[in-house]
């Protein structure tokens, strides 16, 4: 199966962007503040490599335009603004492998170039150009796999997960950033199945996320 496809979105600022001073951050009005829009274009390919293993990789490209970003003015004080034009642009690879019954491994890499191409941010010592900054908070690399078991059956069924996010920036001038960090999740679960025309079944589980218990740094 291959692919190319294109879409568009627009969004609208919400109350909150509207009613943050741009200049200084506490209430006050923003009324300037632009919807943005986006142009993705994507082309991929799926292939069936056995029986069990299904494998993607795919190619993207956003084109943003008055991209509304939302960063700190001073302390806790924060606003949005409009980034003119920025791009994001990557890959994915995917795959999706069942090699027995109930038994699943899935995973995906993602990698993102995240720029601003014309942006002139507002500071306290005037506008300054970011033309060709990473645009914050945008992990470059991603990686994420999981291991699940069900067991029709008896409706048990587990899974454990991982997600591996390189270190990105936090600011727009990319002067300090995060480390890369992993993320561990695990899950048991029982389904029960109803007899019944308005509930088909219930789920229970149990759920546990980072079970290494480490705080992160974070925007």
């Amino acid at each position: 199966r291959n692919w190319i496809r294109a879409s568009t979105g627009y969004g609208i600022p919400q109350f909150n962007n509207l009613l943050r001073d741009p200049v200084t951050g506490p209430p006050g009005t923003n009324f300037d503040l632009k919807p943005q829009k986006n142009l993705n274009t994507e082309i991929g390919t799926e292939s069936r490599v056995t029986k069990d293993l299904v494998v993607e990789l795919v190619g993207f490209w956003t084109f943003f335009k008055n991209e509304i970003i939302t960063q700190t003015i001073s302390g806790n004080n924060v606003a949005s603004v409009n980034a003119d034009s920025s791009q994001y642009r990557g890959i994915e690879a995917r795959y999706d492998w069942r090699p027995v019954t109930g038994l699943r491994f899935s995973g995906a890499y993602t990698h993102i170039d995240a720029k601003y191409i014309n942006f002139s941010d507002r500071t306290a010592a005037g506008f300054l150009t970011r033309d060709g900054n990473k645009v914050p908070n945008v992990p470059t690399d991603i990686f994420n796999t999981k291991v699940e078991y069900d067991h029709a059956p008896t409706g048990w069924g587990g899974w454990i997960e991982g997600s591996y996010y390189n270190s990105y920036f936090l600011n727009n001038s990319n002067t300090f950033g995060i480390p890369s960090y992993i993320v561990m999740n695990v899950n048991v679960h029982k389904s029960i199945e109803i007899k019944n025309s308005w509930i088909r079944f219930a789920k229970f589980y149990l759920e546990l996320d980072n079970i290494a218990d480490k705080k992160y740094a974070a925007s």
